[in-house]
């Protein structure tokens, strides 16, 4: 019994091995399997993902680029990518970008989504293409204080000690007067690159207000007075309002003013921006002037050129329904105009202004209605953010403080970082506003 013991005992034990060295084996072939897989899987990732980043790229260098690729060789897979348009007013951009990897039962594939609209001017606290007026320069004050992002395709002209919060750039570098000391608390560089203003920025918004906006048309001046959710407007000061619901007069938020000047004033709840165009205006005239040489008198025909509109003046307040700074707000403004955009020299205005708005000038800039001459005003209380052309004054100065017009106190809205006023115009650059994998 004890040697058939033994035996049997050596069987069992050789038979245990044997199953548990065939688990091993099914659990050595299944771990590779699984780390095969797991290999394909992440090169099929990483080709979907380098298809993305070369379509990208290609948009932002070209922003027509829609050409996508076709079953690309890369990395010992392949991608294809395709690129659309899927908002053609706002220009958003959506590309879906397959990889693969493997062959037969080890065959993967991958898709990465990335979606780019164009970057916004309404993500600067201040922008300005030119910083004087005509041969007169504009300078940073001791009393003015800039936050948020700050860029001048221009020169920094610095006199005493103003405060730049945010990151501060400018392409033609600074000039300081002697004793000034500025505070750049978000850093300065001096040497930026160039980034011009669009032409067709304000023309953007008119197409769009004319599809689900609210426009209007064959107008000299437009009064708008926001009343949180509704809209008062009337065409003379003393005419009487008209009064509309907002959300259903502009479904996408553009309030249009087609070839007139623009009166605002009030209190907005939503997103909304207001726009107005100019039209250039050409009138032929003449005189009879004595020609000695033919001995008879000849027809002189001149030519004027005016402009007509784009203007827009901020006779009172304008602010949101809901603070920002005070608790959550879905409240923001756009404020567009072809040519300038003015502090109205009123008695609304003779003791501080509050502006809660990303405001942009295309041709000309932000400014106070008779800088030079109206009396000290206070502050210009600006939330939100300034992109012009050119710097216009608001005041002036001397040594004892301001002697005309306003001071600046310019605070940015964060939230312009990540959102813009509807149809707000654009830098021509793209950015990315979400990443699928």
């Amino acid at each position: 019994m004890g040697g058939k013991g033994a035996l049997f005992l050596v069987i069992g034990f050789s038979l245990i091995f044997v199953v548990i060295g065939r688990n091993i084996s099914n659990i050595s072939v299944r771990a590779y399997d699984n780390a095969m897989k797991y290999y394909v899987k992440t090169n099929a990732y990483s080709i979907a993902l380098a298809g993305a980043n070369i379509a990208a790229s290609k948009v932002f260098f070209n922003n027509s680029w829609r050409d996508g690729y076709d079953d690309v060789e890369y990395n010992g897979g392949e991608y294809s990518v395709d690129v659309k348009t899927i908002d053609a007013i706002r220009d958003v951009v959506k590309i879906t970008s397959v990889g693969t990897y493997g062959k037969g039962n080890m065959k993967e594939t991958h898709t990465v989504e990335v979606k780019l609209q164009p970057s916004s001017f309404s993500k600067y606290g201040y922008f300005s293409n030119k910083e004087k007026i005509g041969s007169s320069t504009i300078w940073w004050t001791s009393k003015d204080t800039v936050w948020g992002p700050f860029h001048t395709n221009d020169k920094i002209s610095i006199y005493g000690d103003p405060v730049f919060m945010g990151k501060a750039s400018s392409y033609r570098g600074i000039y300081e007067y002697r004793g000034s000391n500025p505070e750049f608390n978000g850093g300065y560089s001096r040497s930026a690159e160039e980034l011009p203003i669009p032409d067709e920025g304000v023309d953007n918004i008119g197409t769009a207000a004319q599809n689900d906006g609210l426009y209007f048309n064959n107008q000299d001046t437009v009064y708008l007075e926001f009343k949180g959710d509704s809209l008062n407007f009337k065409y003379g000061a003393n005419k009487s309002d008209t009064t509309l619901y907002l959300p259903d007069a502009s479904k996408n938020g553009t309030i249009f003013a087609n070839a007139a000047t623009i009166r605002m004033k009030g209190v907005v709840d939503g997103k909304y921006t207001v726009a107005a165009s100019q039209e250039l205006v050409t009138a032929t005239s003449g005189y009879w002037k004595w020609n000695r040489r033919k001995r008879k008198y000849v027809w002189k025909k001149t030519t004027t050129t005016t402009i007509k509109g784009g203007k827009i003046y901020l006779d009172d307040d304008v602010v949101y329904k809901d603070d920002p700074r005070l608790g959550p707000s879905d409240d923001i403004l756009g404020i567009v105009a072809e040519q300038e955009i003015f502090i109205t020299d009123n008695a609304a205005n003779a003791h501080d202004i509050n502006i809660q708005a990303a405001m942009f000038s295309q041709e000309k800039g932000f400014g106070s209605e008779n800088y030079s001459s109206r009396p000290a005003s206070g502050y210009i209380n600006l939330l939100g953010g300034i992109t012009q052309d050119s710097r216009m004054a608001v005041g002036t100065f001397s040594s004892y403080g301001v002697s005309h017009g306003f001071s600046k106190r310019y605070r940015y809205d964060d939230r312009l970082m990540v959102m813009s006023p509807p149809f707000f115009p654009g830098t021509g650059n793209f950015e990315v506003v979400s990443w699928y994998e």
